[in-house]
Order: C-alpha cells, then sequence, then structure tokens
C-alpha cells in the first residue's frame, strides 16, 4: 500500500515491512556495517522499530517562468542525507532577494535572473544527494 502507480505515497514503518525484507537488510548489514552500527540495527529490526522513508528527488529545468518562481523543495528536492535542503532554501531566498534589488523594476527579469544564478547549483546538488544515496552503505 506506499507505492501508487510505482509512486511512494508515505514512509513504511516498522510493523509493516516484510519479514524477508528485515531478513536482507539484517543479511546486508552484518556483511556491510561496523560491528557496533550492526549491533544497533539488528536491535531496531528486531523491535520493528524502524522506518524505510521514501526519498524524493527532482532535478528541475526551471526554477521560474514569468512572474512565478519556485524556490527550495518546491522547486528541486533532495535526498535528505546531504543534509542541505535547508541551506538551498535559504540560498534561494537570497539569490531572488539579490536578484529583485537588481531588477526592481521587473519582476520577471529579476526572477529570470534568478534563475540563472540557481539553476545549474540546485543540479549539481541534486546530483551530489543521488551520489551519495548509491554509494550509502557500500564498501
Amino acid at each position: 500500500g506506499v507505492l501508487k502507480d510505482g509512486v511512494a505515497q508515505h514512509s513504511l514503518y516498522g510493523e509493516a515491512i516484510p519479514d524477508s525484507l528485515l531478513e536482507e537488510l539484517s543479511q546486508t548489514s552484518q556483511a556491510h556495517w561496523s560491528k557496533e552500527d550492526d549491533t544497533i540495527l539488528q536491535i531496531a529490526i528486531k523491535e520493528r522499530s524502524l522506518i524505510g522513508a521514501p526519498v524524493n528527488e527532482y532535478i528541475p529545468n526551471i526554477l521560474s517562468k514569468g512572474r512565478i518562481a519556485m524556490i527550495g523543495d518546491a522547486a528541486h528536492t533532495m535526498s535528505p542525507m546531504t543534509g542541505a535542503g535547508f541551506n538551498d532554501t535559504l540560498d534561494d531566498t537570497v539569490a531572488i532577494m539579490d536578484a529583485i534589488k537588481k531588477f526592481p523594476n521587473s519582476i520577471i527579469k529579476a526572477l529570470s535572473e534568478y534563475q540563472t544564478r540557481r539553476l545549474d547549483v540546485v543540479h549539481q546538488d541534486v546530483l551530489a544527494g543521488q551520489g551519495f544515496n548509491r554509494t550509502f552503505g557500500r564498501l
């Protein structure tokens, strides 16, 4: 019930995680994690006190169009593993404010400037998070 048309609808809580998946996680942890980390995970598996949180990552093609702009997670969601979402939202806000100061008489030019300043940066941030997620837990 977590997936609908291949899209995660909510997190998967411990009691709903299939036994077969927990066993696979247990074996993977034993094989690849340090003894200390594995011990903690084994307890969480046994007590089913873990959560399978879906990770949504979105690389935007645009950040603004005309008089409308998106910032932060509305514009570019990234893995929470990076810890960069809040900082990127602040950087987006600063970029919009700077662009409005640069083009005080044209919101369209200001938002275009914001997009020019931030689009490549957020692409790289989301891609970096994807790369981190692909290597997480591997030797």
